[in-house]
């Protein structure tokens, strides 16, 4: 029995270091300067392949088998037709943009080597999830925390600097044809 117990204990631990990588990653360190830019990139797509998943079967109360590897599928080809694909990473960019959600994915190949962690979600969600009520823990903090965190971890923050006066500027160049405050 003892074996039984650690294992939930064990997924809810990934599970929640890999949310608290994922905020800290894309809210304190993308931008920021602290790490550079190709690593922030690489947490972020390591710790979300675990946590979407989780939280995908967690939306949709799932306990089957089967139900959980259609959900850690569903994520796998997403992620992989936007890294591969610049069309498939705009439409999710308009897909999310129409429930809200405003990110930016930038298409990388060299990104699918996060892939490897689907094995590590697979056991979270059984662990977590086999005979689960609504009631546990790992499905309410799937649900109420770490479903608003990842929403908010693909918000994309345009850079800014402060100047002497009172306006931000932003880094890049003007547009032709406007000026950088109308593109905010």
């Amino acid at each position: 029995m003892p074996a039984l117990n650690r294992r939930p204990r064990l997924a809810l631990g990934t599970f929640a270091g890999s949310l608290a990588l994922l905020v800290a990653n894309d809210w304190l360190f993308k931008g920021h300067g602290v790490l550079p830019s190709w690593l922030t990139g690489k947490l972020s797509d390591f710790a979300g392949l675990i946590v979407a998943p989780v939280c995908l079967v967690s939306l949709l109360a799932l306990r089957r088998r089967s139900a959980q590897l259609c959900c850690i599928s569903a994520t796998s080809v997403v992620f992989a037709l936007t890294k591969v694909f610049p069309a498939g990473a705009e439409l999710l960019e308009r897909a999310l943009a129409w429930v809200g959600l405003s990110w930016k994915v930038w298409p990388d190949p060299s990104d699918l080597t996060a892939l490897a962690v689907l094995p590590i979600s697979w056991f979270c969600c059984r662990a977590l999830f086999r005979g689960a009520s609504t009631r546990d823990a790992a499905p309410r903090i799937a649900r109420w925390l770490a479903v608003p965190a990842c929403a908010r971890t693909g918000r994309w923050r345009r850079p800014t600097t402060r100047q002497a006066g009172p306006r931000a500027t932003t880094p890049w160049p003007k547009p032709a044809g406007g000026s950088a405050s109308s593109r905010r």
